[in-house]
């Protein structure tokens, strides 16, 4: 345990967080849908699964371990329950898989049109997230060229 008494936050409870943020279905509006008129085969997981995945990784470590995480029922289970529950999309009752993720990423967060929209709604997201918990005040101590660290933002 940290010296301040502080605990880390378990993993169930960070993929929690990710899939309860809103943020997470907004940066995935950068995902383009499905054409079903240009052909080929329909997506196994929607867009926005990219994205979920993408922060997951920064929760278990690699894609790998996303995947034999998200590959036992009961982790999928809750995945299923707050997906249905946050955007009323009911997934597969197959886990998502790391070659599904390889396919969404490597076609879409590598288009530049994609990567430039990604870009855009985080940093609008971020500036709000900040405001709200009382970063970047406008209104705050020092200047803009020697900003008070209270009107600070680093990640």
């Amino acid at each position: 345990m940290a010296a301040d008494g502080a605990r880390g936050v378990a993993s169930l409870r960070r993929l929690e967080a990710i899939l309860r943020n809103p943020e997470t279905y907004r940066l995935a509006s950068a995902i383009p849908e499905h054409d079903p008129t240009v052909g080929g085969r329909p997506r196994d997981f929607p867009g926005f699964m990219v994205i979920v995945y993408e922060a997951l990784i920064s929760v278990y470590g690699s894609a790998r371990q996303v995947e034999a995480e998200l590959s036992h029922r009961l982790v999928w289970r809750v995945v299923q329950r707050l997906v249905k529950k946050r955007v009323g999309v009911r997934l597969s009752g197959r886990a998502m898989r790391r070659h599904h993720y390889l396919y969404l990423r490597s076609t879409y967060l590598t288009r530049p049109d994609v990567l430039a929209r990604l870009g855009e709604i985080h940093r609008e997201s971020s500036a709000v997230q900040a405001r709200q918990v009382g970063l970047l005040d406008p209104d705050g101590p020092g200047s803009w060229t020697h900003p008070h660290r209270s009107r600070l933002l680093y990640g």
